[in-house]
């Protein structure tokens, strides 16, 4: 022969005769190496796929053309404890994803169960590219993507992006207690980046120059603010006033701190300090001096 292992299937019946006595066998044998083969190399290749899936350091879903469940990894089943009894080969989606909703293993603002359960599978059907984020009931976040296979199943990734939600709550919440201490100051405050475009600025700013109010908006420029407030009679002084103080606010500006009193459309006297960010940006601080310079005159 070839040397090969072969593997033969054969099947028999045995003969007997007219007084019962046995006689041997009569069938058929057939060489089934080669499907012996085809299955073996079958099994070895779905336990390939079986370890990458299980090696990837993501949670891992797929489900076939039907939206039955083909394989998920421990991982997924770890991210999603309350619902992992229910992963099991052939599980349908709607049903995997209705137990997640109905054992609140996902929170949702949605009005019903049912409700989040079209929402998830329109998402899950959709193909879209952007990520969907899931708050989960035990306050973490995952980011979960799902995408279309060539054979038309749906295969998903979820990662684990609780840090990122924490840091940008950490970050909104300095952020806000940042923008309550600028409103809180009893002075004016405006904040200029390196392009001299504004960024922010309090209240109390908008009450000393109420009749450009509506344009002390992010983007505007110092330029266009100052020439606005002259021209709107907020600041007191002509045209030449306009080049002066620009001159000198870009002097102030290279240096990066000054100062100047300026005199408001109203009366009201203020004193504007200025001091450079370290991105090269602007903070204009403004403090109303009026009662200290008529209490100078009254000497």
């Amino acid at each position: 022969m070839d040397g090969l292992r072969r593997v033969i299937s054969s099947t028999g019946k045995a003969i007997f005769d007219e007084d019962g006595i046995f006689q041997g066998y009569r069938g058929t044998s057939t060489d089934i190496t080669d499907q012996r083969v085809a299955e073996e190399a079958l099994v070895e290749s779905e336990a390939r796929l079986s370890d990458a899936i299980e090696s990837i350091s993501e949670a891992f879903v797929l489900f076939d053309s039907e939206e039955r469940l083909v394989a998920c990894n421990g991982h997924y089943r770890e991210m999603f404890p309350l619902v992992a009894d229910t992963m099991v080969p052939g599980a349908k989606l709607e049903d995997l994803i209705r137990v997640t909703g109905e054992r609140g293993q996902v929170m949702h603002d949605m009005a019903s169960v049912d409700d989040w359960v079209e929402k998830r599978l329109q998402e899950y059907r959709l193909d879209r590219k952007e990520p969907v984020e899931l708050h989960l009931c035990d306050d973490r976040w995952v980011l979960a993507r799902e995408r279309r296979t060539r054979e038309g199943g749906i295969v998903g990734i979820r990662v684990d992006i609780t840090e990122r939600k924490q840091a940008e709550q950490e970050l909104r919440s300095s952020q806000a207690l940042l923008l309550d201490a600028i409103e809180s100051f009893p002075g004016g405050f405006i904040l200029y980046d390196s392009e001299a475009r504004m960024i922010l600025c309090n209240s109390q700013y908008r009450d000393f120059y109420p009749s450009i109010a509506g344009i002390l908006e992010p983007g505007a420029s110092f330029e266009e603010l100052s020439r606005a407030a002259f021209a709107a009679g907020a600041v007191q002084g002509s045209a030449e006033n306009v080049e002066a103080f620009m001159e000198k606010h870009t002097a102030l500006y290279e240096s990066g701190q000054g100062a100047y009193e300026q005199q408001l459309g109203d009366g009201r006297c203020v004193l504007c300090s200025v001091r450079s960010t370290a991105d090269g940006g602007i903070v204009g601080i403004l403090m109303d001096i009026t009662d200290v310079k008529r209490a100078e005159e009254t000497v």
